[in-house]
């Protein structure tokens, strides 16, 4: 085989493993950087959904509370039960 022909596979080989090797290492950047954001981003909506939830937990006590103080007000203008 002729020098210039070894050459140009040799250069040819290199390069193929040079770019293959970068594009393995850059899908795997990506990837990790992804699965980072999403973990934020799911952390974080965890975290507003907790809040919500206990906001309605509050607000769902008050609206209690509001009926048993109407239910006793109404029950003293009633009379005794029994």
């Amino acid at each position: 085989m002729q020098i210039g022909k070894r050459l140009n596979i040799v250069l040819n080989t290199t390069m193929l493993l040079i770019i293959g090797s970068l594009g393995i290492y850059l899908i795997n950047i990506q990837k990790t950087d992804s699965f980072k954001d999403t973990n934020q981003r799911m952390i974080s909506h965890v975290d507003d959904l907790e809040s919500l939830i206990l906001q309605q937990i509050q607000s769902n006590e008050e609206k209690v509370a509001i009926g048993i103080n109407t239910a006793e007000q109404y029950m003293k203008t009633l009379g005794d039960i029994r």
